[in-house]
């Protein structure tokens, strides 16, 4: 009876840590939205001009990262459809 019990209760830990892990991918999922969001907007609108003369080098200086892996991030971003249904 209590080898039951134990499992029982380790299944719901397995499940309660499955559900977690669940709900940060979620919000994990839509950070990473918001961040090619706000790249986007940053790019298109060429607000990135106040702290350096291209996009290149405000990436470089600024975010830390490549041009590519920034341009990579809004492009699948669009791919998904987010930004073409926010700004129509």
């Amino acid at each position: 009876m209590e080898n039951q019990s134990t499992m029982k209760d380790e299944a719901f830990d397995l499940g309660t840590w499955v559900g977690r892990k669940q709900a940060f991918a979620l919000v994990a999922g839509r950070c990473s939205a918001a961040d090619a969001e706000i790249l986007f907007e940053i790019r298109e609108k060429k607000l990135f001009q106040i702290m350096d003369p291209n996009w290149e080098e405000f990436c470089a200086n600024r975010l830390g990262f490549t041009r590519g892996y920034a341009d990579r991030m809004i492009r699948q971003f669009k791919e998904l459809g987010q930004i073409g249904r926010a700004h129509v």
